[in-house]
């Protein structure tokens, strides 16, 4: 055990802590596992794909309107508890979903799972944010982050044997109980979380300045912004391309398809997550880490531009999801430790929901205006490449701003 904790960069003491949002971090991306297999196999198989940008709009409206209810709940109750009771509702919806599967709640299903998908995982890292440090983020988060590739795997490689077994109505029970077992580990993360003072009640001016512009008031977080409203267009016109390529598929081979793929990107991620991720931050810093992501997303465009064939399609989609949920996701994570927690609490549920899938729902407009003017997936890779190029300079500025935060961080301490 000793040479395993070395190994992974755990240092005494920090092994239950380690463990306990590990554990939670598995069972949330095991029910995105069985979730999102659900949700693609039922709507692809029984809609077509011209309906799937509108699902994008939809998702965009209801994060919106869920968002902003959630922002209001949030000034009256701490974290934790709001992260249980979402965990909660979660787990209970969708054994309600699957009493009432019909052709009509696909759709319903489509759109709930990414509402809660995104607050759940808004959630757990506003609590990993809250219970390490800087410093312990850059050595951890890896081993932490590690838990969605041991699920992507473990659960990815057994999707086709278990839908042959049981069917596809067992994923969304599976996707509950994953979603429960995920609460439990919830309960234990309280003694690890650092006190977080609550949000100023508004009253008589105390003298305190408030900042200008809002929930995105600083440089920093605005540049954020637009790195993950590229983010989140390109991911979003890469998978409708891939998925546009998938659609003619029969469904027991469409979850065959989508649990394989899942799993062998578990499969890599986990190699990087154990053994590079962290290593990489701690050598070479966030910047380059952040440049991972752009570069495999403009291959697997220019792949599908070239041949729009399944193997393309897959291979851009996996590009995108190995280095979107390794080193992307971890560097971005890092990227919000320099923010105060009250600020944090304000923007990042903002940022995080409303505007990265704001901007999933401006890509489904996008979607429905190219394929509606020359119906080829092909020419939907021209405003991935322009916006990949945005993307790739905002990182620079990204990096800026990122090293000024901390120093000011260090100085208010």
């Amino acid at each position: 055990m000793s040479f395993l904790t070395r190994l992974l960069q755990i240092k005494e003491g920090e092994g239950k802590k380690v463990f306990t949002f590990f554990l939670c971090f598995f069972f949330v991306v095991g029910s995105f596992m069985f979730g999102r297999t659900a949700r693609d196999t039922f709507f692809l198989s029984r809609f077509d794909i011209k309906y799937l940008p509108h699902m994008f709009i939809l998702i965009a409206i209801a994060i919106g309107l869920t968002i902003a209810i959630y922002t209001r709940i949030s000034k009256r109750y701490s974290l934790l508890p709001l992260t249980m009771a979402t965990f909660a509702i979660g787990a209970g919806s969708f054994l309600v979903i699957q009493i009432f599967l019909a052709p009509w709640i696909y759709p319903v299903l489509y759109v709930w799972f990414e509402v809660i998908g995104t607050i759940m995982m808004i959630q757990f890292w506003m609590l990993a944010s809250s219970a390490f440090t800087s410093r312990e983020a850059k050595r951890l988060f890896s081993v932490v982050a590690s838990g969605a590739a041991i699920a992507n795997t473990a659960l990815g490689f057994s999707m086709g044997t278990l839908v042959n077994l049981l069917g596809t109505n067992f994923l969304l029970p599976a996707t509950s109980l994953f979603i429960g077992l995920g609460l439990v580990t919830v309960f234990f993360m309280k003694q690890h979380l650092a006190p977080v003072s609550p949000a100023p009640a508004r009253g008589p001016s105390t003298g305190t300045k408030k900042k200008k512009g809002g929930v995105l008031g600083s440089s920093y977080l605005r540049v954020m912004t637009i790195t993950i409203v590229a983010a989140s267009i390109v991911g979003a016109l890469v998978d409708y391309q891939m998925k546009m390529i998938v659609s003619e598929l029969p469904e027991d081979q469409m979850a065959d398809l989508f649990g394989k793929l899942y799993g062998t990107i578990g499969f890599i991620s986990i190699f990087m997550q154990f053994f590079v991720t962290g290593r990489f931050l701690t050598t070479f810093g966030v910047l380059w880490a952040l440049m991972f992501l752009p570069g495999a997303l403009l291959l697997g465009s220019a792949m599908i531009v070239i041949t729009p064939v399944l193997f393309s399609g897959v291979m851009a989609k996996a590009g995108d999801q190995i280095f979107r949920f390794t080193l992307h996701d971890t560097s971005s994570q890092l990227l919000w430790l320099p923010v105060s927690p009250q600020e944090k609490n304000r923007a990042k549920p903002f940022i995080d929901g409303t505007i990265k899938n704001g901007a999933g729902g401006l890509s489904g407009l996008l979607i429905m205006a190219l394929m509606y003017l020359f119906n080829d997936i092909r020419l939907l890779s021209v405003p991935s490449v322009f916006l990949l190029v945005v993307w790739v300079l905002s990182n620079f500025k990204l990096k800026q701003g990122y090293v000024s935060e901390l120093r000011k961080a260090i100085e208010k301490r």
